[in-house]
């Protein structure tokens, strides 16, 4: 039989891709609907801008922990993990009732998409 020219390497490198994407569109899908947001739940000015900055702390925690926890598990478990954990916490901003639950929930979007470049890198490597 002869080889495919499509190996597991580009499925790799097709998923990392697609995840690299989907965590720039999630990151960048509050910013335009926060004025709507703000407005709508009572926030100031303030108040919308430390969402943004639970996302960065969080995202900024996840990054040393993302290689441990892809040693122990491996890294396409914790991967899959983390696309799918920001993918959840994301659709469930739409739920959110206040300032606290929308923070706390852009708290683990940060958190999840900050495992993902550590991980991707170690598995395209």
């Amino acid at each position: 039989m002869k080889p495919s020219w499509w190996n597991n390497n580009y499925t790799v490198l097709m998923i990392t891709w697609m995840g690299w994407i989907s965590i720039y569109l999630a990151r960048s899908v509050l910013p335009p609907v926060l004025p709507v947001l703000s407005a709508e739940l009572g926030m100031s000015h303030a108040q919308s801008g430390l969402l943004e900055t639970a996302y960065l702390i969080g995202y900024i925690i996840s990054k040393l922990p993302a290689g441990v926890l892809s040693d122990k598990y491996g890294p396409r478990r914790v991967l899959a993990s983390s696309m799918i954990g920001y993918g959840a916490a994301t659709f469930l901003v739409s739920y959110a009732q206040g300032f606290t639950h929308i923070f706390a929930l852009r708290f683990l979007v940060g958190i999840f998409q900050g495992v993902h470049l550590p991980v991707a890198n170690a598995l395209l490597s």
